[in-house]
């Protein structure tokens, strides 16, 4: 009997690291963004595990109303069902509506590789709390752009399951049969 789970074990193409640090996902969602607010400035905090600094970009709309973040990396990914080894490039865009009284020409922004942390500080005109939070305008999800590499089987058309002849007629009491051997198994082991 097969079932199909259709689970992916993704990582970053140049990551090492043991399998702790894999991500198991039925589908893999963008970074996760955060933000602060102090007396003197809003911080946009996002974790981007796997990216790299020359991979990141970050862009002020002309009019200075909107913030977007955008990032690609090449990833390696593993399908059970059926089994299949990639290389692809995934990425992310988000948009962040800028808050009036933000100073945008002093908006800077950090990114530390170690920690996979990038940071937006917005400095504010005036000190003081009660701005309104940074809002996320809409999330766009890149898809994998590319494919490197890929190794799969054909599956052929699955059978419809039917019973065979010992089920119809003594199949049940089979059933039981194992089903009692196996609990006895397991409470055996347990003691």
């Amino acid at each position: 009997m097969e079932v199909e789970l259709g689970l992916k074990i993704t990582r970053t193409k140049d990551d090492n690291t043991s399998v702790s640090d894999f991500q198991f996902a039925k589908d893999r969602s963008g970074p996760v963004f955060f933000s602060k607010e102090t007396d003197s400035k809003l911080i946009l905090t996002a974790h981007l595990k796997g990216y790299k600094k020359e991979d990141i970009d970050i862009n002020i709309s002309k009019d200075g109303s909107e913030i977007s973040v955008s990032g690609e990396k090449e990833v390696q990914e593993m399908q059970m069902i059926p089994f299949k080894k990639e290389v692809k490039t995934k990425g992310f865009a988000k948009k962040f509506r800028i808050p009036d009284r933000v100073v945008l020409d002093r908006i800077k922004a950090k990114y530390n590789e170690v920690d996979a942390v990038l940071r937006i500080v917005m400095p504010k005109m005036e000190l003081g709390k009660g701005m309104t939070e940074i809002e996320e305008v809409d999330s766009v999800t890149a898809e994998p752009e590319k494919i490197e590499e890929e190794t799969a089987p054909v599956k052929k058309p699955k059978k419809p399951w039917t019973p065979s002849p010992p089920f119809y007629y003594g199949g049940s009491t089979l059933l039981l049969t194992l089903l009692f051997l196996v609990m006895h198994y397991i409470r055996a082991r347990k003691s």
